[in-house]
């Protein structure tokens, strides 16, 4: 028997949608406009309407239940739909748009994409606000499917055989070092890779770490001497003293343009490594969004 929908307030569902984005129920009242008391209202009938709570309380905030990760997909993109045609119906014009995308790129995104991305929508959307995030891959994917997070940057299969997924292009490895290093003007072999004093980043919880599957074995036996917390601090400890670092091409270039340093190509032949950018399926409806991720896409 299907639900007479005339006893569903349809209203309620944007403040469920809300409430799953933002975490709490005053930020969620916050971004819809309206008071506290009427959004905690709302929910209170919602959970009468769906027979479910909804939404736990914890330490971290409001917890959605089962039932609330199932219900949020076909929500959203119900709301998206119709945010969509009414967008479509007003002519979206991006000179207008205010809206705060997240992206979990960490220091790859903002070196590599954060600041020309910034110089296109300083021109075309000056409203617009991007806020980049850490997290690691299985963390980001359980974001983007709850609608927390808007565009994963990434190198993980995994998440690329689960989400909408665009390959951006192919990245490799090099090695950094400073100006005066003694094999500033030398060919770096792999034994001498493997002997040199190394800087390296931690690893983010639950990633796969795309040095250990470019050495294989050899990664083990590297003169690991100093880790750091950001690519920041890596290039200032290689910057004074004879330590070198291993990170993506495109980085190591950009780095090379602001400090005295060099760097040479990896010294191992090894596959090259796809750079994706991935997203919830929902957000294919969303037009906004859709023009958001062709803006990064054009930056190749």
């Amino acid at each position: 028997m299907k639900l007479n929908l005339k006893s569903v307030d349809l209203n309620l569902f944007p403040v469920f949608e809300a409430i799953m984005e933002q975490g709490s129920l005053s930020m969620a009242a916050s971004h819809l406009g309206m008071s506290q008391p009427a959004a905690s209202a709302a929910l209170k009938r919602l959970r009468l309407t769906i027979k479910d709570e909804l939404f736990v309380r914890t330490r971290r905030g409001l917890e959605p239940t089962a039932r609330a990760l199932e219900l949020y997909p076909v929500v959203h993109h119900l709301l998206e739909s119709l945010r969509g045609e009414m967008e479509r119906a007003n002519q979206f014009d991006p000179l207008f748009c205010e809206r705060i995308f997240k992206v979990a790129g960490g220091d790859y995104f903002d070196m590599v994409f954060m600041g020309r991305l910034m110089n296109m929508l300083r021109e075309s959307a000056p409203k617009v606000q991007v806020e980049s995030v850490i997290h690691g891959f299985q963390e980001s994917l359980n974001l983007i499917q709850r609608g927390k997070l808007d565009l994963c940057l990434h190198y993980d299969k995994e998440i690329a055989h689960e989400l909408p997924t665009l390959k951006l292009f192919e990245e490799s490895m090099s090695v950094l070092m400073a100006a005066d290093h003694p094999y500033a003007d030398k060919q770096l072999s792999l034994t001498d890779y493997i002997a040199l004093e190394h800087v390296v980043l931690p690893k983010l919880s639950g990633n796969a770490n795309q040095l250990d599957v470019i050495l294989g074995g050899f990664n083990e036996n590297r003169c690991v001497r100093a880790r750091v917390s950001s690519v920041s601090s890596m290039v200032m400890a290689i910057k004074q003293s004879y330590l070198i670092g291993t990170i993506p091409t495109r980085m190591a270039s950009i780095l090379c343009e602001g400090y005295d340093l060099v760097f040479k190509p990896f010294p191992k032949e090894a596959p090259p490594i796809p750079i994706y950018l991935s997203w919830a399926p929902f957000s294919d409806k969303d037009s906004v969004h859709r023009w958001f991720r062709n803006m990064i896409a054009s930056l190749e």
